[in-house]
């Protein structure tokens, strides 16, 4: 059987205009990009090929808003905590912390 799709890119609406914007920018109201996102899903939720469906759903617009945090929080995260804290006790306390929460 032929897979459901390859790949998928919706383009949202970007601009305010007379149909509300649906982008995930922070300039307009975040949870119309993710109504968009929520109809996809359950549009190819709802197909019969869905349990052949292993294409990954990704939102480009909030990931790439949430790059610069992260790469941020990375930076000072792994040069306070390198410089801190030597790499055996990271390593154990990182261990402690899987442990718990599985």
């Amino acid at each position: 059987m032929k897979p459901l799709l390859r790949r998928l890119y919706i383009q949202s609406r970007l601009v305010d205009d007379i149909p509300i914007a649906n982008d995930d920018h922070p300039s307009h109201d975040i949870f119309e990009g993710l109504k968009v996102i929520k109809e996809v899903y359950e549009a190819l939720r709802s197909s019969p090929q869905w349990n052949e469906f292993e294409v990954p759903i990704i939102d480009y617009h909030l990931a790439l808003f949430f790059q610069p945090l992260l790469l941020l929080g990375i930076t000072i995260g792994v040069t306070t905590i390198g410089i801190a804290f030597p790499f055996w006790l990271v390593t154990i306390l990182i261990v402690i912390l899987f442990l718990g929460l599985v």
